[in-house]
């Protein structure tokens, strides 16, 4: 018998975790450079259970890459570097 999906609900903290990512590295995809709408966990599940992820451990990403990438370690191209500026101009 294969062990069933980890069924996990985080609620409220993991939109909080989502809303700090998104103000931390921007609504830009870190696979492909696209509008993000999900947040991906950067360590498979399995690895970390139910417990909640930390941001260090989180990026924003698209659904095509998040789903896409699944339950692997690795992205699925090579991640698309976001120029970000220092300064304000």
């Amino acid at each position: 018998m294969s062990n069933p999906k980890p069924q996990f609900n985080y609620g409220r903290p993991w939109r909080r975790l989502k809303a700090r990512a998104f103000a931390l590295y921007g609504p830009i995809c870190w696979m492909c450079g696209g509008r993000a709408t999900h947040l991906d966990h950067l360590d498979p599940v399995q690895w970390h259970g139910t417990k909640m992820p930390t941001i260090d451990r989180v990026r924003p990403a698209c659904a095509k890459c998040n789903i896409g990438r699944g339950n692997r370690t690795r992205h699925l191209g090579k991640p698309k570097r976001v120029a970000v500026n220092s300064q304000v101009w």
